[in-house]
């Protein structure tokens, strides 16, 4: 059986290998998603003059909310990272997957994964653990989880 753990925040991502016996982690894979270029001071929505000629930024009614640029960057970071590991699974390279990823990505990440991988998740963390060391990222989920 060959678990997989996937250490993700939504501009960066790493995929390892388990190795159960010995906790740990050889490192498979490696993901940037880089940062969206900026368009203007309000970014995550429209302007609209009001009645007195005041610029407001915001949705008008009777529209479905704008989802942010950054919202959008996330969720396609997340379509990445679930296409990959779709990909792989078909392949049959890993049997169980445990998650550690940024809430915002976590969520996500969580939607866009296919059923076939969805199954074969086994433990999740809502935490940002890109930052940590091969060996600090070991202890830590030594003490979080029970990895197999």
């Amino acid at each position: 059986m060959t678990s997989w753990l996937l250490v993700a925040n939504s501009r960066h991502a790493k995929v390892y290998e388990i190795e159960s016996a010995r906790y740990e982690l050889k490192e498979l894979a490696d993901f940037a998603h880089p940062a969206p270029a900026k368009h203007g001071s309000n970014p995550g929505g429209s302007v609209f003059a009001s009645r007195n000629g005041a610029r407001q930024a915001g949705t008008r009614h009777g529209q479905e909310p704008q989802t942010s640029p950054k919202t959008k960057e996330t969720q396609t970071f997340a379509a990445d990272l679930a296409h990959y590991l779709e990909d792989e699974l078909a392949h049959r390279h890993f049997s169980e997957l445990t998650l550690a990823a940024s809430p915002e990505l976590l969520g996500e990440l969580r939607m866009a994964l296919p059923d076939g991988v969805r199954k074969l998740v086994k433990q999740s963390l809502d935490k940002d653990l890109t930052a940590y060391s091969d060996s600090q990222l070991t202890n830590y989920l030594r003490e979080k989880f029970t990895l197999h």
